[in-house]
């Protein structure tokens, strides 16, 4: 069984409002005992906060078909993710231009 996976990073740089943050989890449990009252399942939950608002996507798996249901929404929400840095950098180019222009001549 692979260990637990577990990781926390804090989103804003040094100065910046604190508690932004982002969590993920993932966990196999096999039910050896049959302790569990639903069976074995994976759970995999990821939360992201930032300014007062949290939210927390869950990617828990019971059956084979959860399984593939939450591999694609992982994979869809990461190629997203990196889309939008991409388009934010783009941004960030075009606006530190802009700000240049504003900038008052001394």
């Amino acid at each position: 069984m692979s260990d637990p996976y577990y990781a926390r990073d804090f989103l804003n740089t040094p100065g910046h409002h604190g508690g932004a943050y982002v969590l993920a989890t993932v966990e196999t449990d096999a039910d050896t005992a049959g302790e569990s009252l639903v069976g074995p399942s994976l759970d995999a939950r990821l939360t992201v906060s930032d300014c007062g608002r949290v939210t927390t996507l869950n990617f828990v798996c019971y059956e084979a078909d959860d399984i593939d249901n939450a591999l694609h929404k992982a994979r869809l929400l990461r190629r997203t993710v990196d889309e939008f840095a991409a388009a934010l950098e783009e941004h960030a180019v075009e606006f530190r231009r802009v700000l240049e222009e504003h900038v008052p001549a001394e």
